[in-house]
């Protein structure tokens, strides 16, 4: 079944074990991989929700999931049991269609920001089981949003315009990303996965389907396309960086998950 999302285990997460990701799929399963040995470490499987999407809580304690009855699950790491549900807020609703991307912000570890087929992009606080606050505006159908300092990166099922900044705080949109600009494409792209780079947020990588690719973009050249895996015979789902931004995690429609260097060339 098609990998939908893949996300590193960060390395200050209590235990031995290192270099662990957790993989949702296409069949509601989600799973614990060791990368180094490739061994499976840990199976969960609802019948009842099928897994869309998940993410570490910074310190890797906790684990969220979120899934086709619209609620946000935050899981123990350690025991896999369920600590809380995202269930509204105040002047807030859940989101009413399916949620594609769910986070936790790096620099708050009680917020949370979503976004699915709603074009709803909400933020959450865990401290309240609800959601603060709510912008309007890209289709999320993937791994595709995410939170460096202060910017929301957002990549849009869109031919046009399918990846933009916004502004965290004031959740308003700031400027879209050149996507052809440097290296142009046939098709156009629909984005079902974008990340800052972790380590830095230097790098924005971006993958999805009609052009089936994973782009690289530069932070230090105004975030212009810098490189490109093309000619997939599978849209990529999922793109990750790993804790120290070295390397980068890709899965899509083929059911592989590869693994590449990122190397930096002067």
């Amino acid at each position: 079944m098609p990998t939908t999302n893949i996300k590193w285990r960060p390395l200050c997460a209590p235990g031995v074990t290192k270099n662990v990701i957790i993989a949702a799929s296409a069949d509601g399963t989600l799973k614990h991989w060791h990368t180094t040995s490739g061994r499976l470490l840990n199976t969960t499987f609802n019948e009842d929700h099928k897994v869309k999407t998940c993410d570490y809580k910074p310190d890797g304690t906790a684990f969220l999931t979120a899934d086709d009855d619209f609620i946000i699950r935050v899981y123990d790491e350690q025991t896999r049991q369920l600590k809380s549900e995202m269930t509204g807020g105040l002047n807030e609703q859940i989101h009413s269609n399916r949620i594609m991307c769910a986070k936790f912000d790096k620099e708050d570890e009680n917020l949370i920001i979503s976004g699915g087929w709603d074009q709803n992009v909400k933020i959450w606080d865990i401290r309240q089981s609800g959601s603060v606050r709510t912008f309007v505006g890209p289709m999320i159908t993937g791994d595709a949003i995410d939170i460096h300092d202060g910017y929301i990166l957002t990549g849009s099922y869109s031919p046009e315009n399918n990846s933009s900044f916004g502004d965290f705080n004031t959740c308003e949109h700031i400027e879209d990303i050149p996507w052809d600009e440097a290296l142009p494409s046939d098709q156009s792209c629909l984005v079902y996965s974008c990340q800052f780079q972790k380590s830095t947020g230097d790098l924005i990588i971006a993958g999805g389907s009609g052009s089936n690719e994973v782009r690289i973009f530069d932070g230090n050249a105004l975030f212009r396309p810098c490189a490109s895996i093309c000619e997939l015979s599978r849209a990529v789902f999922s793109v990750d960086f790993s804790n120290s931004g070295d390397m980068f995690a890709m899965g899509g429609g083929d059911g592989v998950v590869r693994v590449f260097n990122v190397v930096n060339e002067v």
